[in-house]
């Protein structure tokens, strides 16, 4: 019971973040923090923005506190409340077909992030509510982890891509990262392609359960 009227209330909140964050034409904002500030990775993913204007949100930092794969991509970006910060990125307007395959490929279904509806202060003077993508779930939420160069790097060359503030580009330049040894990665390489598609397969349920697996 407790389980489904958390489902319900969930629901709730993500059509009201959406309706939040969707303009008179129908198109929703989304800020984007991480990975998705990359051209590249929103073209591997199918996204095109019909506009992207640099934003700043204030009030939060950036943390890696999403859980990865241990052996590859330790932590994943996330946003944690912090009145003496702020986190820079990108406001994307998505059609409604690209925002749901956004939230599709960040883990929507399987409940790895909540849509939260936030104020973006754009570096061109307007303030635009846009969805973000904050993780909250138990399952996928740990302490603070180092991220790898990969994903890093795809925040470094978003933040360059999109001219964001040069002291926010130096923050993540001085990020320090995961380092990989061979072993670990001998180990990613035959088992990253197998819990891949694993994932892809298998029922939200159980993806969650797998993954606390490889987390304990």
């Amino acid at each position: 019971v407790c389980a489904a009227a958390s489902s319900v209330f969930h629901a709730m909140a993500s059509s009201t973040a959406r309706s939040s964050a969707t303009d008179a034409e129908g198109f929703v904002w989304n800020f984007a923090y991480g990975s998705n500030m990359c051209a590249e990775k929103r073209a591997y993913r199918g996204i095109a923005p019909t506009e992207i204007v640099a934003g700043r949100l204030v009030g939060y930092r950036l943390s890696f506190s999403v859980k990865g794969l241990p052996w590859l991509d330790p932590g994943m970006g996330n946003l944690s409340v912090d009145a003496t910060s702020e986190v820079h990125g990108v406001l994307l307007r998505l059609s409604p077909k690209d925002y749901d395959r956004l939230y599709d490929t960040e883990g929507g279904p399987i409940g790895t992030y909540r849509e939260c509806c936030v104020p973006i202060q754009c570096y061109d003077g307007r303030t635009i509510d846009a969805i973000a993508f904050i993780a909250s779930n138990p399952a996928v939420l740990g302490e603070e982890y180092l991220p790898s160069v990969r994903y890093l790097s795809m925040l470094r060359r978003g933040a360059k891509e999109n001219a964001l503030s040069d002291a926010y580009r130096r923050f993540l330049d001085a990020n320090p990262t995961h380092a990989i040894g061979v072993l670990g990665y001998l180990f990613a390489c035959i088992m990253t392609p197998l819990l891949l598609t694993m994932i892809r397969t298998m029922p939200p349920r159980y993806t969650l359960r797998l993954m606390r697996v490889f987390w304990r």
